[in-house]
Order: C-alpha cells, then structure tokens, then sequence
C-alpha cells in the first residue's frame, strides 16, 4: 500500500508526523531554516533527504547533501538529478555514489535514483540504467517526465498518464518507485501497483493555503483543514479486510 509523505507547513513542523511515518526533507531549506532543521534531526520517522532540484530548478552539491544527511541522520539521499535530462542525471548520479560510497556503506544509506529524460526513449534508458544498478535502493519518478499514452507533455490529465506510466513498468521494474509530487488530489485515490511504495506532495498544502505558497502563514481553522484532509486520505488507504461470502 502506498505510503502518503506530507510536506510540512513552514511553522508546524510538528503536525504532519502523527500522520505519518515517513518524511522528505527538502535540503535547501534544512539549510537556511533552523527550526526546520531541528525537527527533522530529532524526527523519529523513516527519513528521505532530497536534493532540491526540483525547487531550485538545480541540484545541491554532493558535499551538502552528504553533511546534512549526517546532522539528521537520515536513512535515505536523493542522488542530484537534472530536470528532464537522462544523460546528466546518470552522469550525477554515477559522480555523487562514486564520490561518496566509502561513507554512503558507513552509514548505510540507501540511494534513490530520480529517473529523466526530454523523450519517452531517454527516459526509459535512464530508467534500465538505475533499474539495473546496485548500488541505486529506490527509483524516484518526477510527475514532469509523463510520457505514456499523450502527445504532449504537458498533457491535461497528468494523474491517468502517470498511472499508465508506471504501470508499463510492472514486467521489468525491480525496485521501490518513491512518486515525487501528486499531481492532483486523485493520485492518493489511485490503485497505484505493489512497487509504488511512497509518494510526497504539497497538494494538500496548496488548496488549504489557497495557493499562497510553501512559506504561507496558516491560520488555525487551515491547520485544522490541512488535518482532516490527511486524516481523510490515510483512511481511505489503509489495508481493508474485504471478507468473502
């Protein structure tokens, strides 16, 4: 069963872990926010620390997202990536695990690969690249890179394409797919396949904040909101007993 990642409100960074048991850091702001950086260091839950890419447009260095994985001590790194781009992603994500592997095997680390690529061809070849690594645990997949089933990329109905997408991979995937960013509030209603095992969002942050951003001051009754609506969702997927007559 898929696992849902809710991205914390700037200000209640301690809200969201009662609902659940996995979290993503994202690095840039660990880096410049010490209350953030605080709490994901004292956080008990299964802890991802992404790069940033997506948010700056430009993966962190190797070097920061090393550190930081230590102050927080972390159990997962998201290799830098590049939007869009198979052959650099590879190239930094090969880079980053050479660089670092002595201390990623220390700290036992596992290492998601974030799959890219500007055609569904170099996609899928940067895909089989990471679906037959070693020393990559889990593939990440970006809801930009939706090639299945439409013409255009920035096609209308992103959930279904994405669906479809990762569907095609039920024969040949062989590893955790970690799903960055829903694309809408329908992704967490989806009969997503057994090797889905997590994916983040900021939906739900965006409709109770109106769309005022990451950093939006929230009142108390869009807190509240922002509870029932997570409530709302780990209900709806938690495992059911359907009992046969």
């Amino acid at each position: 069963m898929i696992k849902p990642i809710y991205l914390i409100p700037r200000g209640h960074e301690q809200v969201m872990s009662a609902f659940q048991d996995m979290e993503l850091i994202l690095l840039h702001i660990a880096m410049k926010d010490r209350k953030y950086l605080k709490h994901f260091r004292q956080c008990k839950n299964y802890k991802i620390l992404d790069n940033s890419a997506y948010e700056l447009r430009i993966a962190l260095k190797g070097r920061d997202i090393m550190e930081y994985a230590e102050v927080m001590n972390v159990q997962e790194i998201v290799a830098p990536d590049a939007m869009l781009k198979s052959l650099k992603t590879k190239r930094m994500t090969e880079s980053f695990i050479k660089e670092n592997w002595e201390e990623i095997q220390k700290k036992k680390y596992k290492i998601m690969g974030v799959v890219h690529g500007h055609t569904k061809g170099a996609w899928m070849a940067c895909f089989k690249w990471m679906n037959n690594n070693e020393q990559i645990d889990v593939i990440g997949i970006s809801k930009e890179d939706i090639w299945w089933n439409t013409k255009n990329r920035k096609c209308v109905d992103k959930v279904m394409n994405r669906y479809n997408q990762i569907c095609a991979l039920r024969d040949k995937i062989k590893k955790p797919i970690h799903l960055f960013g829903a694309t809408n509030i329908q992704d967490y209603f989806m009969d997503w396949p057994e090797y889905v095992r997590s994916m983040d969002s900021k939906t739900i942050l965006k409709i109770i904040s109106d769309k005022r951003g990451w950093d939006a001051k929230l009142t108390r009754n869009e807190v509240i909101r922002y509870i029932n609506m997570a409530e709302t969702i780990n209900e709806f997927l938690k495992p059911r007993n359907i009992s046969k007559k």
